[in-house]
């Protein structure tokens, strides 16, 4: 797989100028989710640059787990941008502030516990009050968007928001993928040992260019899936959505997207090492279909009923 993606990086640096009037938001309570959506859209948009930049840019392998966050991001805001500006606003202030109260908790646990002597700020007086009834706010919110959350769940789960958008072969695949190097996972572990056998030396640069390639590919599919989910909130111009055509053009031009469970790490032949002619072959003919022609990246299924959580 390749280590460099000198045309895909061309394209990212069309899309500044555009990329930098999104990230500027002004800070205000009824801009909670325009600013939402500009940090995660900058986000996206930074950690492709990163990814296609060559050389000495950071170890890909631990890029890879951003994937997961973005495409979150994706879900739920394309979720919120459905409901009318007061909603999406008041939701996302409660989700902050349970976040806050919650990890001020765990922060003073884990320094009185390591560290006792440094100050840190204190979760107030009637904190676990404050985050029962943030709680019982947005088990109310959901349960009026269809979903019943048990304990002191605050959203419903992510796939069955994506199962909602139609999406959930999308968040499947990237779950699966970043499961593989924010979890302990012994084949990932294992297979990062290169050497003469049966001496091996651990390192995740041996998989770099694997790495590399997951996140380009799919770090600039899920950068384009901005534009198809939640191009009315982002505005873009005609030179703007041109440049975007052309990236999803250079993504789908790569002859081989990365899988999860590899053919050489299973000590088998990839088909088109096999026969190339016959791989070109099964491209063309992928491509003159009604999927291959479509100019959307994503394919988005009809919603299954809904259910609690």
């Amino acid at each position: 797989m390749k280590k460099n993606y000198p045309e895909i990086s061309k394209l990212y640096g069309k899309l500044k100028p555009f990329y930098q009037r999104v990230a500027k938001g002004r800070a205000h309570k009824d801009s909670f989710f325009e600013n939402c959506l500009r940090a995660s859209f900058a986000k996206a948009y930074e950690l492709n640059v990163l990814a296609t930049t060559p050389a000495k840019s950071a170890p890909a392998f631990f890029l890879t787990s951003a994937l997961r966050s973005i495409c979150e991001d994706l879900i739920l805001l394309r979720y919120l941008s459905s409901l009318d500006r007061s909603s999406r606003n008041r939701i996302i202030s409660l989700l902050m502030k349970h976040e806050l109260l919650t990890n001020l908790k765990v922060q003073e646990a884990f320094f009185a516990e390591n560290r006792p002597f440094q100050p840190v700020l204190q979760a107030p007086t009637g904190c676990e009050s404050d985050v029962n009834q943030t709680v019982v706010e947005l088990q109310k919110f959901w349960k009026g968007q269809g979903w019943t959350l048990n304990g002191k769940a605050t959203l419903p789960q992510i796939r069955q928001l994506a199962e909602r958008r139609g999406i959930v072969t999308l968040y499947d695949f990237i779950y699966r993928l970043t499961c593989d190097v924010v979890h302990f996972n012994p084949q990932v572990l294992l297979r990062s040992g290169w050497g003469d056998l049966p001496e091996v030396e651990f390192s995740t640069k041996n998989f770099e260019p694997y790495y590399r390639a997951f996140t380009v590919i799919y770090g600039s599919f899920l950068f384009c899936i901005y534009f198809e989910l939640l191009r009315s909130h982002l505005r873009p111009d005609v030179k703007t959505m041109q440049t975007v055509a052309k990236l999803r053009e250079a993504i789908r031009n790569v002859n081989r997207w990365p899988e999860i469970v590899t053919f050489e790490e299973m000590n088998l032949k990839a088909p088109w090492d096999k026969s190339p002619i016959l791989h070109v072959l099964h491209r063309v003919i992928f491509e003159r279909t009604r999927q291959g022609k479509r100019k959307r990246l994503l394919r988005r299924r009809k919603s299954p009923v809904v259910k609690s959580t």
